[in-house]
């Protein structure tokens, strides 16, 4: 008998395990596809400025500015793993998040005289 009362506790804590699991996963998917959807836009310039490694994740550190707060992540797509580190792009990061933002990899950054504290709402030519 006490076997089965294990089994069922075990059983259980893996089904609420998992449905823990699964309800944070899509709340996160939700929360970033809202804000996508539905937020306002600025682009600015994100830099790369180190390499990026945690367990089988690697890549690249970034730092961008927005509205005069310093953020940093890291990217590791392939575009981000063959840019070179002191490589500049533009970014869009959304105003109502962020931290969720997407590195525009086209549009490589030589030199810009001055960013803007809140972003451009268009990219500059």
């Amino acid at each position: 008998m006490k076997k089965t009362n294990s089994s069922l506790i075990v059983t259980f804590g893996s089904v609420l395990f998992l449905a823990v699991l699964f309800f944070g996963i899509a709340s996160s998917y939700f929360h970033r596809k809202n804000v996508v959807t539905n937020s306002e836009y600025r682009y600015t310039i994100v830099t790369l400025t180190d390499y990026y490694s945690r367990g089988k994740v690697s890549g690249k550190v970034i730092t961008y500015s927005l509205n005069g707060v310093q953020y940093e992540d890291h990217c590791g797509d392939r575009d981000c793993r063959d840019a070179k580190i002191g490589d500049r792009f533009f970014i869009k990061v959304y105003v109502s998040d962020p931290k969720i933002w997407e590195i525009l990899y086209s549009k490589r950054i030589n030199r810009i005289d001055s960013i803007p504290v809140d972003g451009w709402k268009v990219l500059p030519k």
